[in-house]
């Protein structure tokens, strides 16, 4: 992930390292970040913030 991370920094973009693929969830429809038009900062808070949807 640091690798990739590096290359979207030096590509000028602000990473965000949202975890393994398992946490894709916490960017999928109906959670806070899915869609969202915010900073970096803001979508990492985003990201901290989820919760699962019990199941």
């Amino acid at each position: 992930m640091a690798r990739v991370a590096d290359l979207v920094d030096a590509l000028g973009f602000d990473p965000v390292v949202a975890g393994p693929l398992a946490e894709g969830v916490r960017l999928e429809p109906g959670a806070e970040a899915f869609g969202a038009n915010v900073g970096a900062g803001k979508l990492r808070a985003m990201l901290e913030r989820f919760t699962r949807p019990p199941a």
